[in-house]
């Protein structure tokens, strides 16, 4: 028998579980593509959940292309953690300005729809810079700053998309 859970539960366990929020987010920006889920995702969502709480400080996700890491790392992610504390102070770089706005536009389009304004209603929800009220962000850069800022949250590298 399939247990089938209520909207109020669905919204909780996707606010609360970043595994079930990148499939989501993934349904979000991609309509026309199915999410092939596999055990990795439920690794790196564990991983990124365990970052998030402090648990881990480096994290490296070395994965071959294609295989969600940037969507998970650089698009969900910034979005989930921004949707729980405002106030996050994120820089998500890249080798490349193409890849850095790519992953930039994505997770903007995410904290802009209506979805995810629902999930997280006291979240960011300005498109210039992911920027809105208790001074959280998400700025996108394709090199590192020379001196980091010691107020910042988190700092997302991605080599590969």
């Amino acid at each position: 028998m399939v247990a089938t859970l209520s909207a109020v539960d669905y919204r909780a366990l996707v606010r609360h579980d970043l595994h079930t929020m990148m499939h989501r987010a993934f349904l979000e920006l991609n309509p026309q593509v199915a999410f092939l889920d596999n055990w990795h995702n439920e690794v790196i969502a564990a991983k990124l959940e365990a970052c998030f709480r402090g648990e881990i400080t480096r994290l490296i996700i070395n994965m071959p292309p294609r295989s969600l890491k940037s969507h998970a790392a650089a698009v969900a992610f910034p979005a989930y953690v921004l949707g729980h504390n405002p106030g996050a102070q994120i820089i998500c770089a890249s080798y490349g300005q193409d890849l850095a706005n790519k992953h930039s536009m994505d997770c903007r389009t995410l904290m802009a729809s209506a979805w995810y304004k629902g999930l997280f209603p006291l979240g960011p929800r300005t498109a210039a810079g992911h920027r809105r009220g208790r001074r959280g962000s998400r700025l996108s850069r394709f090199l590192l700053p020379p001196r980091l800022n010691p107020t910042i949250s988190l700092l997302l590298i991605s080599a590969s998309g």
